[in-house]
Order: structure tokens, then sequence, then C-alpha cells
């Protein structure tokens, strides 16, 4: 069973998300470093993109085709200013919006 998807649905011996979801930011507030895990429900384009509070893009971490699953992502934030962070996750189907803090 993974932890961010306690009804998993099993496909052989692939374990199968029954919905999408970007985990909170772990450790939040962070320095240098904070981790994701994201559920991909149904195969597709998967984009994942940090902007600063201005609306600028900072980092595009994820921008690919992605199966269904569950993945980790690793942030590295060691050269950008404190402050706050959004990280939104997007597919045709769904978007999600987490916000997380860099303290120095």
């Amino acid at each position: 069973r993974h932890p961010q998807n306690p009804h998993p649905v099993y496909k052989g011996k692939e374990v199968i998300p029954e919905q999408y979801e970007l985990s909170k930011a772990y450790p939040n507030p962070f320095n240098p470093n904070t981790r994701f895990h994201y559920a991909v429900k149904e195969g597709g384009f998967v984009d994942i993109i940090i902007y600063d509070l201005r609306g600028r893009k900072i980092l595009h971490p994820v921008h690919e085709m992605k199966p269904a699953g569950f993945y980790n992502l690793n942030i590295k934030g060691g050269n950008w200013a404190s402050g706050t962070y959004l990280v939104k996750m997007e597919t045709k189907d769904f978007r999600q919006v987490r916000k997380m803090v860099l303290l120095k």
C-alpha cells in the first residue's frame, strides 16, 4: 500500500493510483532541499512547474509522458532566494497547486 493512496487498484503486480495527487512538500519549510510525491491515475502528459509569487517560472522538473503510477520528486532550492514558492501539477484532467517555503 502506498501512503498517499489508501485504496490502490492492483493490475497484476502494478499498483495504480485511484486519483491524481500532488502531496505537500516535506519538509516544509525547507533548506535547501524538499520532496514531493505525486500520483498519476492514467498515463499521459504531466507538467510540474515551480513559480515564485510574482508568477515567474523558477523550475520545470517534470514535462513528459508518464505512465500511471506513483512518483517522487526531489527539489534543490539551494540557489533560490528565501520565500514562498508555488508548485503546480497539471495533466489533461487534473490541476493542483501547493505552497512551499524556503528559509535560509
